[in-house]
């Protein structure tokens, strides 16, 4: 059979002898057999004290028992009521802006991995994950970045929504 079948049967039997024993179980019978065992039929009514229970046997539960309504009190519930929510927070005042603010520039996108230079023209080449390029002096790359200058230690480009430069350096041989 498939795993789904067993599966299947175990559940119907589960199910099956939960029934039966939820069927066949008498939780007050151990007390009133207790108490027929206890004293004779002419003794005091078995509501006017508690019966002790038999050897091997456990005495009731107490409160109602499981065939009676359980006794709803309206100020128990009031414990369960979740609490009000919290306040919003209040927001300081933020101090006036004095100037124009600039953020700061991102790391550039691109590592320097060689210069060409033929005659006058020098040319840097750049790559990143996604492409290598090769730019000259006043390029802009991804339309952020100006190359502002190339010189033998480097190259210095800016970030244009900022204004801010940065160096790139290349590594000695």
């Amino acid at each position: 059979m498939k795993r789904g079948t067993w599966m299947w049967v175990a559940l119907v039997a589960t199910l099956a002898t939960t029934g039966w024993l939820a069927a066949t179980e008498d939780d007050d019978a151990p007390v009133v057999v207790a108490a027929a065992r206890s004293r004779p039929a002419s003794a005091v009514p078995p509501t006017a004290r508690p019966v002790p229970p038999a050897l091997g046997t456990w005495p009731a539960p107490p409160g109602p028992r499981a065939s009676e309504p359980w006794p709803f009190d309206p100020a128990r519930t009031l414990a369960w009521v979740p609490p009000p929510p919290a306040p919003p927070p209040v927001a300081a005042a933020s101090p006036p802006l004095v100037g124009p603010v600039r953020p700061d520039a991102p790391p550039f996108p691109y590592t320097l991995i060689g210069r060409l230079q033929d005659g006058d023209n020098v040319q840097v080449l750049l790559t990143n994950p996604v492409r290598t390029l090769g730019v000259k002096l006043q390029d802009v790359i991804d339309g952020q970045w100006r190359v502002d200058a190339i010189d033998d230690a480097g190259l210095t480009v800016r970030w244009l929504p900022g204004g801010q430069q940065q160096t790139l350096v290349f590594r000695a041989s």
